[in-house]
């Protein structure tokens, strides 16, 4: 397992980007605490320590410029490691990484509520199963909070859902869901956002998507959806 952890700690050194600038005591501090070795180094602790460590990490997302993006590059930088790992070791280091897209999703960054979403919504018998209690509710909730924060990939999978059934209603909502996929066409556009998770061509599916949903709603209703995307309020996405 030290051999392991090694590795990680040696592809992390030489694929993150570099360092913010260190010109406060309070960056120096959070940078120590938002890294790889400080989270390497939770896998030993026991639950207790973890929960201590990352009260830390919320008060560097919450206050401190820049820290937001690098706790949420870092868990999912580490997360990919999980299966590597032997299965206890990939479960705890699954469940660090929980925690600290937790402290971002406390602090309304999107995309760790996006990425905090999608533990709860895995593969199953992937080594994120198995160490993350998959709960669609808490999956619609994170989505609903990423998606008010306009993070692309979650207002993508919010349209997806909201145009097969309502999580509020029960019944289908192909209008929201269009309003949806128009904007987040641009915002991906504008964000370089050429594919998902998966390696899929993200512009050419929200493409397709809303192709098939326009055919379905006629013109004069596209033209109507399209003309309230441009002032729609992501604010009211979030849960209530």
């Amino acid at each position: 397992m030290k051999s392991v952890i090694l590795s990680i700690l040696f592809v992390l050194s030489m694929t993150s980007t570099s360092a913010l600038a260190q010109k406060t005591d309070p960056v120096k501090v959070c940078e120590k605490l938002i890294s790889s070795e400080a989270y390497i180094g939770l896998l030993s602790e026991p639950h207790e320590v973890r929960q201590e460590a990352f009260k830390g990490v919320l008060i560097c997302v919450k206050g401190v410029e820049g820290m937001a993006k690098r706790n949420d590059d870092l868990a999912v930088s580490l997360l990919k490691f999980a299966s590597e790992l032997p299965q206890d070791a990939g479960v705890i280091l699954v469940q660090v990484t929980a925690s600290a897209l937790q402290q971002g999703a406390v602090a309304d960054y999107a995309s760790s509520q996006h990425n905090l979403a999608a533990l709860h919504n895995a593969k199953p018998g992937s080594i994120v199963a198995d160490a993350i209690r998959q709960d669609d509710a808490l999956f619609m909730t994170m989505t609903r909070y990423a998606a008010s924060g306009k993070d692309p990939r979650s207002l993508f999978n919010l349209a997806m859902r909201l145009d097969t059934v309502s999580v509020q209603e029960g019944r289908r909502d192909p209008e929201t869901a269009y309003i949806l996929l128009t904007a987040v066409q641009g915002i991906a556009r504008d964000q370089g956002m050429d594919q998902d998770e998966d390696g899929v061509d993200m512009l050419a599916s929200i493409k397709a998507y809303k192709d098939r949903l326009g055919a379905e709603l006629g013109p004069t209703a596209v033209e109507r959806l399209i003309q309230t995307a441009a002032t729609f309020d992501f604010t009211s996405l979030a849960p209530r």
